[in-house]
C-alpha cells in the first residue's frame, strides 16, 4: 500500500514538473534584469516620498517603503513564473532544507567568516578595516544601546536573502543549470549578477572602482555553493542571513571590546 502511494506521489510530481516549460538561460537573464530595472524606478518615486509628513507614523511609513522597494523583484519574477505556469515555490526551488543542509550552511557562514576576517586581520593586523565601524559611530548615539545597529539592519537579515537569492540562486540558477552551462556554469554566472546588482559597492560618486566587484562575488560564489551542494535556495538564505547579521554584530563587539 505504502509503495502504491509512494508511486503516486511520484507520478504526481513528475505531472507537475511537465506541466510548466521553464524560461530559457537568456529569457531568464532578461527578467531578472527587468526585475531590478523597475524596482530601481520604483526606489527613484519612492525617494520622492516625504515620509516627516507622516508625522507619528514616519517610521511605519519607512518600513512600508523598504517592503515595497524589495518586493517589486519577487512581483516581476511572479509574473514570469505565472506565465510559465509552474509554482513559484517550486520553480524558485524554495525546497525546505534538511537537518544536513542547515549544518552545511551554517557551517559555510563560520568558514568563510573565518577566511575573509581573519586573512585581512593577519595581513593588515587591523580587524576594524573590514568592518564598518564608521557607519555604527555615525547611527548609534552616544548612550544608545549598541545593538539597536544589529536590530535597524533587520532588512539585510530578512529581505536581503529571501529577495536576492531567490532571483539568483532561485529563479535563474534553475536556467542556467538546465542550459549547457550545468549547475558549475550557474554557479559562476549567477554569483557574477549578483555581483553586478550591488553597483553601490563598485560605483562611488560617479566613479568607478573594479576591485569593489570582488567581495559580492566572492559572496555570490560562497551562497552558491550552499545552493549547489543543498539543492535548496532557502539553505542559501541562511548563509546569506548569518553573513550580514554577523557583519554587523561583528562590527558591534569591536567597538565595544576594543578590538583593534
Amino acid at each position: 500500500m505504502a509503495e502504491a502511494l509512494a508511486d503516486q506521489r511520484g507520478k504526481a510530481l513528475a505531472t507537475g514538473e511537465a506541466a510548466f516549460r521553464p524560461w530559457g538561460a537568456w529569457t531568464s537573464l532578461l527578467w531578472v534584469v527587468a526585475a531590478e530595472a523597475i524596482r530601481t524606478l520604483v526606489d527613484l518615486g519612492l525617494d520622492r516620498v516625504p515620509l516627516q509628513a507622516f508625522g507619528p507614523y514616519a517610521y511605519a511609513a519607512r518600513v512600508l517603503v523598504i517592503i515595497l522597494s524589495w518586493i517589486t523583484p519577487l512581483i516581476v519574477l511572479l509574473v514570469a513564473v505565472g506565465i510559465a505556469h509552474g509554482s513559484f515555490a517550486a520553480y524558485c526551488n524554495w525546497r525546505r532544507p534538511g537537518v544536513r543542509a542547515i549544518a552545511l550552511a551554517v557551517v559555510t557562514f563560520l568558514v568563510a567568516e573565518t577566511v575573509l576576517r581573519g586573512v585581512p586581520y593577519l595581513a593588515t593586523g587591523s580587524l576594524r578595516n573590514n568592518l564598518p565601524v564608521e557607519d555604527y559611530r555615525a547611527m548609534i548615539a552616544p548612550g544608545t544601546w549598541p545593538w539597536l545597529y544589529v536590530l535597524k539592519y533587520w532588512p539585510a537579515a530578512i529581505l536581503a536573502p529571501l529577495v536576492e537569492e531567490t532571483i539568483y540562486r532561485g529563479f535563474l540558477w534553475r536556467a542556467l543549470a538546465a542550459s549547457r552551462l550545468g549547475n558549475a556554469g550557474a554557479w559562476l554566472v549567477a554569483a557574477l549578477f549578483f555581483a553586478l546588482v550591488h553597483y553601490h559597492y563598485y560605483i562611488q560618486n560617479g566613479q568607478f572602482f573594479p576591485g569593489e566587484l570582488i567581495s559580492p562575488f566572492i559572496f555570490g560564489l560562497i551562497f552558491g555553493f550552499v545552493r549547489w551542494r543543498t539543492g535548496s535556495t532557502i539553505a542559501a538564505m541562511i548563509t546569506h542571513a548569518l553573513g550580514n547579521v554577523g557583519l554587523t554584530a561583528l562590527t558591534v563587539l569591536a567597538v565595544l571590546y576594543g578590538w583593534p
